[in-house]
């Protein structure tokens, strides 16, 4: 499963690419980003990442210095941004936001979202996220063979696989090879 992944590109974010992307990685996914576009439109880029991405996590992080008055800090306009794009095309989002950031949550914040003080409160909730997509995104198929490939498959069920090539959006996937699972005595 590919989820694009939003973060600040500084400093005080680099706790997210160090521990909290390879956490996903290590969960079976891909992780794109807006880094590491030389050449191309970064917002073009950036779209057409989301686009192809499966699932969006957006860390709204502190920015910058607090508010004088009200001691409030600003985020990340472009995770703002890019959590907006993912919800414009229906993909599963989930916005994780530190506490003491400006509490206005736009159009998405309806959805699913953590707040978080504690770093190591987030990888419970970001394994939880992940594996309700997976579960969404899992689909059952169903094929009707004829019956001597049936009775062939039968015969070495235990050593059958199968090899498939997947579409979404209209976009191929790496051909995938699966052990058979019988769904019936």
């Amino acid at each position: 499963m590919k989820i694009f992944v939003g973060f600040g590109y500084n400093d005080n974010d680099k706790w997210i690419i160090e521990y909290i992307i390879p956490f996903i990685k290590s969960l079976e996914c891909e992780v794109v980003s807006g880094e590491e576009m030389p050449g191309e439109s970064l917002s073009e880029g950036v779209l057409k990442r989301i686009q192809e991405s499966e699932a969006c996590i957006g860390f709204l992080t502190k920015r910058g210095n607090p508010d004088a008055t009200t001691g409030i800090y600003a985020t990340h306009l472009w995770v703002h941004q890019e959590l907006a794009a993912a919800r414009a095309i229906k993909l599963p989002l989930f916005e994780i936001r530190e506490n003491g950031i400006d509490p206005q949550k736009g159009m998405h914040g309806d959805l699913q979202r953590f707040e978080f003080a504690e770093k190591i409160t987030l990888f419970k909730e970001i394994a939880t996220f992940i594996t309700n997509v997976k579960k969404e995104n899992t689909k059952k198929l169903f094929m009707f063979l004829p019956r001597e490939v049936s009775d062939e498959i039968n015969k070495n069920f235990r050593f059958a696989t199968c090899e498939y090539t997947f579409m979404y959006k209209g976009k191929f996937y790496n051909p995938e090879i699966t052990r058979l699972v019988r769904t019936h005595p």
